[in-house]
Protein backbone atom coordinates (compact mmCIF):
# COMPACT_ATOMS: atom_id res chain seq x y z
CA UNK A 1 0.00 0.00 0.00
CA UNK A 2 1.44 3.63 -0.61
CA UNK A 3 1.74 6.32 1.52
CA UNK A 4 0.67 10.63 1.24
CA UNK A 5 2.51 12.82 3.31
CA UNK A 6 1.28 16.22 3.69
CA UNK A 7 4.00 18.70 3.45
CA UNK A 8 4.84 22.68 3.80
CA UNK A 9 6.51 24.37 0.74
CA UNK A 10 8.28 27.38 1.24
CA UNK A 11 5.80 30.01 -0.32
CA UNK A 12 3.14 28.59 2.21
CA UNK A 13 1.37 26.33 0.07
CA UNK A 14 0.24 22.79 0.73
CA UNK A 15 1.30 19.32 -1.27
CA UNK A 16 0.65 15.72 -0.95
CA UNK A 17 3.85 13.58 -2.07
CA UNK A 18 2.81 10.67 -3.06
CA UNK A 19 5.00 7.00 -2.81
CA UNK A 20 4.88 3.83 -3.68
CA UNK A 21 7.28 0.63 -2.95
CA UNK A 22 6.80 -2.78 -3.72
CA UNK A 23 9.03 -5.33 -2.16
CA UNK A 24 10.01 -9.21 -3.65
CA UNK A 25 11.34 -11.56 -2.03
CA UNK A 26 12.38 -8.71 0.48
CA UNK A 27 13.81 -6.75 -2.35
CA UNK A 28 12.24 -3.67 -3.56
CA UNK A 29 11.49 -3.89 -6.89
CA UNK A 30 9.57 -1.12 -7.20
CA UNK A 31 9.76 2.60 -5.82
CA UNK A 32 8.07 5.67 -7.31
CA UNK A 33 7.01 9.08 -5.82
CA UNK A 34 5.24 12.03 -7.21
CA UNK A 35 4.00 15.46 -5.56
CA UNK A 36 0.76 17.04 -5.78
CA UNK A 37 -1.37 20.31 -5.14
CA UNK A 38 -4.39 18.48 -4.16
CA UNK A 39 -4.18 15.17 -2.06
CA UNK A 40 -7.28 13.91 -4.51
CA UNK A 41 -4.90 14.19 -7.16
CA UNK A 42 -2.08 12.17 -5.30
CA UNK A 43 -4.00 8.78 -4.42
CA UNK A 44 -5.63 8.73 -8.04
CA UNK A 45 -1.60 8.31 -9.42
CA UNK A 46 -0.93 6.28 -6.41
CA UNK A 47 -3.52 3.66 -7.02
CA UNK A 48 -2.98 3.94 -10.55
CA UNK A 49 0.48 2.96 -10.05
CA UNK A 50 -0.51 -0.28 -7.47
CA UNK A 51 -2.81 -1.37 -10.48
CA UNK A 52 -0.39 -1.50 -13.25
CA UNK A 53 2.02 -3.20 -10.87
CA UNK A 54 -0.32 -5.64 -9.80
CA UNK A 55 -1.27 -6.17 -13.25
CA UNK A 56 2.11 -6.25 -15.00
CA UNK A 57 4.72 -6.48 -12.11
CA UNK A 58 5.54 -3.33 -12.92
CA UNK A 59 4.62 0.72 -13.02
CA UNK A 60 3.02 1.55 -16.13
CA UNK A 61 6.22 2.57 -18.70
CA UNK A 62 3.31 4.24 -21.38
CA UNK A 63 0.41 6.16 -20.55
CA UNK A 64 -1.79 5.57 -23.91
CA UNK A 65 -5.40 6.08 -21.48
CA UNK A 66 -3.82 9.50 -19.52
CA UNK A 67 -6.54 12.35 -19.61
CA UNK A 68 -4.95 15.84 -19.81
CA UNK A 69 -6.12 16.47 -16.49
CA UNK A 70 -3.57 13.61 -15.25
CA UNK A 71 -0.75 15.07 -17.46
CA UNK A 72 -1.20 18.80 -15.84
CA UNK A 73 -1.15 16.95 -12.17
CA UNK A 74 2.10 15.31 -13.37
CA UNK A 75 3.81 18.59 -15.10
CA UNK A 76 2.33 20.27 -12.04
CA UNK A 77 4.32 18.22 -9.48
CA UNK A 78 7.38 17.97 -11.37
CA UNK A 79 8.31 21.40 -11.04
CA UNK A 80 7.86 21.42 -7.71
CA UNK A 81 10.17 18.23 -7.76
CA UNK A 82 12.97 20.51 -9.72
CA UNK A 83 12.47 22.53 -7.56
CA UNK A 84 11.26 25.53 -10.16
CA UNK A 85 9.55 28.65 -9.91
CA UNK A 86 6.22 28.11 -10.95
CA UNK A 87 3.96 31.58 -10.73
CA UNK A 88 0.43 31.02 -9.02
CA UNK A 89 -1.67 31.99 -11.25
CA UNK A 90 -0.24 29.56 -13.84
CA UNK A 91 -0.89 26.76 -11.54
CA UNK A 92 -4.37 28.35 -10.58
CA UNK A 93 -5.37 28.32 -14.67
CA UNK A 94 -4.21 25.20 -15.45
CA UNK A 95 -5.59 23.00 -12.05
CA UNK A 96 -8.60 24.82 -13.67
CA UNK A 97 -7.96 23.66 -17.27
CA UNK A 98 -7.67 20.28 -15.46
CA UNK A 99 -10.38 20.00 -12.83
CA UNK A 100 -13.68 22.29 -14.06
CA UNK A 101 -13.42 21.94 -17.75
CA UNK A 102 -13.98 18.56 -20.48
CA UNK A 103 -10.41 19.38 -21.99
CA UNK A 104 -9.06 17.33 -19.17
CA UNK A 105 -10.90 14.53 -19.33
CA UNK A 106 -10.01 14.19 -22.72
CA UNK A 107 -7.32 11.76 -24.02
CA UNK A 108 -3.76 13.18 -24.09
CA UNK A 109 -2.61 11.40 -27.00
CA UNK A 110 -5.94 11.89 -29.02
CA UNK A 111 -6.19 15.27 -28.95
CA UNK A 112 -5.28 16.90 -32.29
CA UNK A 113 -5.13 20.58 -33.28
CA UNK A 114 -8.96 21.04 -33.81
CA UNK A 115 -9.70 19.80 -30.41
CA UNK A 116 -7.38 22.78 -29.31
CA UNK A 117 -8.99 25.28 -31.47
CA UNK A 118 -12.33 24.24 -30.10
CA UNK A 119 -11.64 24.22 -26.67
CA UNK A 120 -10.13 27.98 -27.49
CA UNK A 121 -13.44 28.99 -28.23
CA UNK A 122 -15.19 27.40 -25.51
CA UNK A 123 -12.86 29.08 -23.16
CA UNK A 124 -13.74 32.55 -24.79
CA UNK A 125 -17.63 32.35 -24.07
CA UNK A 126 -17.82 35.17 -21.13
CA UNK A 127 -13.74 35.92 -21.56
CA UNK A 128 -11.77 38.62 -23.39
CA UNK A 129 -9.01 37.09 -25.87
CA UNK A 130 -6.04 38.02 -23.34
CA UNK A 131 -7.79 35.54 -20.72
CA UNK A 132 -8.28 32.64 -23.42
CA UNK A 133 -4.57 33.59 -24.67
CA UNK A 134 -3.04 32.83 -21.15
CA UNK A 135 -5.21 29.96 -20.20
CA UNK A 136 -4.10 28.43 -23.39
CA UNK A 137 -0.40 29.42 -23.48
CA UNK A 138 -0.25 27.67 -20.04
CA UNK A 139 -0.72 24.66 -21.78
CA UNK A 140 2.42 25.09 -24.62
CA UNK A 141 5.05 23.82 -22.44
CA UNK A 142 3.64 21.03 -21.59
CA UNK A 143 2.97 19.74 -25.03
CA UNK A 144 6.88 20.38 -25.28
CA UNK A 145 8.17 17.94 -22.83
CA UNK A 146 5.20 15.37 -22.53
CA UNK A 147 6.97 13.01 -24.99
CA UNK A 148 10.24 13.19 -23.45
CA UNK A 149 9.54 13.75 -20.00
CA UNK A 150 6.78 11.62 -19.27
CA UNK A 151 6.78 9.61 -22.22
CA UNK A 152 3.40 10.88 -23.26
CA UNK A 153 3.03 11.40 -27.43
CA UNK A 154 2.08 14.84 -27.78
CA UNK A 155 3.88 16.71 -30.17
CA UNK A 156 4.28 20.86 -29.60
CA UNK A 157 3.64 20.84 -33.24
CA UNK A 158 -0.12 19.76 -32.78
CA UNK A 159 -0.51 23.19 -30.34
CA UNK A 160 0.86 25.46 -32.92
CA UNK A 161 -0.86 24.65 -35.83
CA UNK A 162 -3.65 25.55 -34.11
CA UNK A 163 -2.51 28.88 -32.22
CA UNK A 164 -2.17 30.67 -35.44
CA UNK A 165 -6.25 30.51 -36.24
CA UNK A 166 -6.93 31.18 -32.77
CA UNK A 167 -5.01 34.48 -33.13
CA UNK A 168 -6.42 35.04 -36.63
CA UNK A 169 -10.03 34.70 -35.52
CA UNK A 170 -9.17 36.77 -31.80
CA UNK A 171 -10.07 33.94 -29.94
CA UNK A 172 -6.79 34.48 -28.36
CA UNK A 173 -4.70 38.29 -28.25
CA UNK A 174 -2.65 40.23 -26.18
CA UNK A 175 -3.28 42.71 -23.63
CA UNK A 176 -3.62 46.25 -23.96
CA UNK A 177 -0.82 47.80 -21.61
CA UNK A 178 -2.16 49.18 -18.61
CA UNK A 179 -1.62 52.67 -17.63
CA UNK A 180 -3.21 53.25 -14.43
CA UNK A 181 -1.65 54.90 -11.54
CA UNK A 182 -2.59 54.97 -7.84
CA UNK A 183 -3.93 58.39 -6.35
CA UNK A 184 -1.77 59.68 -2.93
CA UNK A 185 -5.65 59.91 -2.20
CA UNK A 186 -6.18 56.28 -2.63
CA UNK A 187 -2.75 54.82 -1.22
CA UNK A 188 -3.56 56.58 2.03
CA UNK A 189 -6.06 55.12 2.50
CA UNK A 190 -4.76 51.30 1.84
CA UNK A 191 -1.60 52.91 4.13
CA UNK A 192 -3.84 53.37 6.92
CA UNK A 193 -5.74 50.16 6.63
CA UNK A 194 -2.96 48.62 6.20
CA UNK A 195 -0.62 49.83 9.30
CA UNK A 196 -3.50 49.00 11.50
CA UNK A 197 -3.16 45.68 10.21
CA UNK A 198 0.25 45.85 10.84
CA UNK A 199 0.19 46.96 14.48
CA UNK A 200 -2.65 44.17 15.31
CA UNK A 201 0.38 42.23 14.56
CA UNK A 202 -0.29 41.22 10.98
CA UNK A 203 2.01 41.32 7.94
CA UNK A 204 3.86 44.49 7.13
CA UNK A 205 2.13 45.06 3.99
CA UNK A 206 1.98 48.87 4.38
CA UNK A 207 5.93 48.51 4.25
CA UNK A 208 5.53 46.24 1.23
CA UNK A 209 3.29 48.39 -0.46
CA UNK A 210 5.95 51.43 -0.27
CA UNK A 211 8.85 49.21 -0.95
CA UNK A 212 7.01 48.02 -4.25
CA UNK A 213 6.67 51.45 -5.51
CA UNK A 214 10.20 53.00 -4.34
CA UNK A 215 12.14 49.93 -5.31
CA UNK A 216 9.86 49.31 -8.49
CA UNK A 217 10.41 45.69 -7.83
CA UNK A 218 7.49 43.07 -8.79
CA UNK A 219 5.35 41.04 -5.88
CA UNK A 220 7.72 37.78 -6.47
CA UNK A 221 11.29 39.45 -6.13
CA UNK A 222 10.00 41.17 -3.02
CA UNK A 223 9.22 38.58 -1.16
CA UNK A 224 12.21 36.21 -2.46
CA UNK A 225 14.84 39.02 -1.71
CA UNK A 226 17.05 37.95 1.45
CA UNK A 227 19.42 39.74 3.56
CA UNK A 228 22.19 38.27 1.83
CA UNK A 229 20.98 39.92 -1.68
CA UNK A 230 21.38 43.52 -0.11
CA UNK A 231 24.90 45.05 -0.09
CA UNK A 232 23.41 48.71 2.01
CA UNK A 233 27.27 50.18 1.37
CA UNK A 234 26.95 49.64 -2.59
CA UNK A 235 22.91 50.78 -2.49
CA UNK A 236 22.35 47.93 -4.65
CA UNK A 237 19.81 44.17 -4.05
CA UNK A 238 20.70 40.89 -5.85
CA UNK A 239 16.96 40.19 -7.51
CA UNK A 240 16.55 36.47 -8.51
CA UNK A 241 14.94 35.01 -11.55
CA UNK A 242 13.85 38.65 -12.68
CA UNK A 243 11.62 38.29 -15.58
CA UNK A 244 13.01 37.22 -18.90
CA UNK A 245 11.10 36.98 -22.02
CA UNK A 246 13.30 33.22 -22.36
CA UNK A 247 13.53 31.64 -19.34
CA UNK A 248 13.88 33.97 -15.92
CA UNK A 249 15.10 30.31 -13.91
CA UNK A 250 18.53 32.10 -12.56
CA UNK A 251 18.67 35.35 -14.02
CA UNK A 252 20.00 36.92 -11.18
CA UNK A 253 20.52 40.66 -11.46
CA UNK A 254 21.66 43.42 -9.30
CA UNK A 255 19.75 46.08 -9.17
CA UNK A 256 20.46 50.12 -7.41
CA UNK A 257 18.05 50.85 -4.74
CA UNK A 258 16.76 54.39 -4.05
CA UNK A 259 17.27 55.66 -0.49
CA UNK A 260 13.60 55.53 0.30
CA UNK A 261 13.42 51.95 -0.61
CA UNK A 262 17.03 51.26 1.76
CA UNK A 263 15.52 53.66 4.20
CA UNK A 264 12.61 50.53 4.28
CA UNK A 265 14.61 47.49 4.42
CA UNK A 266 16.56 48.91 7.17
CA UNK A 267 13.40 49.28 9.20
CA UNK A 268 12.70 45.37 8.82
CA UNK A 269 13.92 43.02 12.12
CA UNK A 270 16.78 40.54 10.70
CA UNK A 271 14.36 37.67 12.41
CA UNK A 272 14.24 35.54 8.85
CA UNK A 273 16.53 35.05 5.76
CA UNK A 274 13.93 37.14 3.81
CA UNK A 275 13.73 40.90 4.25
CA UNK A 276 10.07 40.31 3.69
CA UNK A 277 9.11 36.74 5.19
CA UNK A 278 5.56 36.99 3.87
CA UNK A 279 4.08 34.31 1.41
CA UNK A 280 3.40 36.26 -2.36
CA UNK A 281 -0.06 35.01 -2.13
CA UNK A 282 -0.97 36.34 1.19
CA UNK A 283 0.53 39.82 0.22
CA UNK A 284 -1.77 39.48 -3.60
CA UNK A 285 -4.49 38.60 -1.94
CA UNK A 286 -4.92 40.90 1.11
CA UNK A 287 -4.24 43.80 -1.50
CA UNK A 288 -6.74 42.98 -3.56
CA UNK A 289 -9.16 42.32 -0.56
CA UNK A 290 -8.71 46.03 0.72
CA UNK A 291 -8.80 47.96 -2.35
CA UNK A 292 -12.53 45.95 -2.89
CA UNK A 293 -13.14 47.27 0.84
CA UNK A 294 -11.83 50.87 0.34
CA UNK A 295 -13.72 50.98 -3.43
CA UNK A 296 -10.49 51.37 -5.01
CA UNK A 297 -11.46 50.28 -8.83
CA UNK A 298 -8.87 48.51 -11.04
CA UNK A 299 -5.79 48.19 -8.83
CA UNK A 300 -3.73 45.79 -8.74
CA UNK A 301 0.03 45.35 -6.95
CA UNK A 302 1.75 45.07 -10.19
CA UNK A 303 1.00 48.80 -10.77
CA UNK A 304 2.95 49.38 -7.79
CA UNK A 305 5.81 49.24 -9.90
CA UNK A 306 4.68 51.18 -13.05
CA UNK A 307 4.29 53.83 -10.38
CA UNK A 308 7.36 53.52 -9.14
CA UNK A 309 9.13 53.94 -12.52
CA UNK A 310 7.30 56.54 -13.20
CA UNK A 311 7.74 58.04 -10.49
CA UNK A 312 11.68 57.70 -11.20
CA UNK A 313 11.49 59.03 -14.59
CA UNK A 314 9.35 62.27 -12.94
CA UNK A 315 12.17 63.40 -10.30
CA UNK A 316 14.23 63.72 -13.46
CA UNK A 317 16.53 60.90 -13.90
CA UNK A 318 17.70 59.55 -17.09
CA UNK A 319 17.07 56.61 -18.83
CA UNK A 320 20.22 54.42 -17.77
CA UNK A 321 19.55 55.53 -14.12
CA UNK A 322 16.34 54.22 -14.17
CA UNK A 323 17.10 51.37 -15.95
CA UNK A 324 19.90 50.68 -12.75
CA UNK A 325 17.06 50.37 -10.61
CA UNK A 326 13.74 48.79 -12.69
CA UNK A 327 16.30 46.49 -14.56
CA UNK A 328 14.48 47.02 -18.04
CA UNK A 329 17.00 45.53 -20.41
CA UNK A 330 15.80 47.94 -23.54
CA UNK A 331 15.10 51.71 -23.61
CA UNK A 332 12.03 50.15 -25.94
CA UNK A 333 10.46 48.54 -22.79
CA UNK A 334 10.53 51.93 -20.99
CA UNK A 335 8.74 53.94 -23.62
CA UNK A 336 5.42 53.63 -22.11
CA UNK A 337 5.97 55.07 -18.76
CA UNK A 338 5.73 58.94 -18.05
CA UNK A 339 8.38 61.47 -18.52
CA UNK A 340 7.79 65.32 -17.68
CA UNK A 341 10.32 67.89 -18.53
CA UNK A 342 10.08 69.55 -14.88
CA UNK A 343 11.14 67.09 -12.46
CA UNK A 344 8.80 66.67 -9.80
CA UNK A 345 8.50 64.25 -6.72
CA UNK A 346 5.11 63.19 -6.16
CA UNK A 347 6.31 61.29 -3.10
CA UNK A 348 8.64 64.33 -1.44
CA UNK A 349 5.74 65.18 1.21
CA UNK A 350 4.37 61.93 1.62
CA UNK A 351 3.71 61.65 5.41
CA UNK A 352 4.00 57.46 4.92
CA UNK A 353 7.24 57.62 3.62
CA UNK A 354 9.02 58.25 7.14
CA UNK A 355 6.01 56.64 8.48
CA UNK A 356 6.31 52.87 7.54
CA UNK A 357 10.35 53.52 8.44
CA UNK A 358 9.66 54.18 12.34
CA UNK A 359 10.34 50.88 13.65
CA UNK A 360 8.22 51.51 17.21
CA UNK A 361 4.84 51.43 14.49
Amino acid sequence: MGTIQEKTLSDGRIAYKAQVIKKKNRKVVLQKSRQFARKAQAKAWMESVEKAFEKTGAAPSRHRNTTMASLIWTYLADHDALDRSYEYSKERDLLYIADRTYFGEMVAEEITAKDISDFGSWLRQGRKPPTVRNYLSYLKPIFRVAKIRFDVNIELSTFEEAWEPLKITNVVGKSAERTRRPEIEELDQLMRAFELSRLNGNNPIDRIVAFAIFSTRRLGEITQLTWDDYHPNDQRVCVRDMKNPTNKRGNHVWCRITPEAQAIIECMPQDDERIFPVPKTSISAAFSRKTNDLGIKDLRFHDLRHEGVSWIFEKGWTIPEVQSVSGHRTWDSLRRYNQYDKPADKYENWEWKERVTKNWL
